[in-house]
């Protein structure tokens, strides 16, 4: 079974939360085009069944945490439209 979060165009604000690390067996992760902001957390690095990582659009700041480096699985990554 493929775990899918979908919350696009959901007018979502604030920094991506740290308990989604918790969601491990996550493989598809969709964000885009909400008002999320500041850094893209490290905890983020905690979701090792990741494949699609999807957060365009928002505005997002900062570098890429080096702990995004360890998923494995992870093929697409699309960030555009951010700070």
């Amino acid at each position: 079974m493929h775990e899918c979060r979908r919350f696009e165009i959901n007018d979502l604000g604030g920094t991506i939360p740290s308990e989604m690390s918790g969601l491990t067996a996550l493989m598809h992760l969709y964000l885009n085009d909400n008002s999320l902001n500041g850094p893209i957390s490290s905890e983020l690095g905690g979701l090792i069944a990741l494949v699609n990582l999807e957060m365009p659009n928002n505005l997002l700041t900062g570098t890429l945490p080096s702990e995004l480096g360890r998923l494995g699985p992870l093929e697409d990554l699309n960030l555009h439209g951010n700070r």
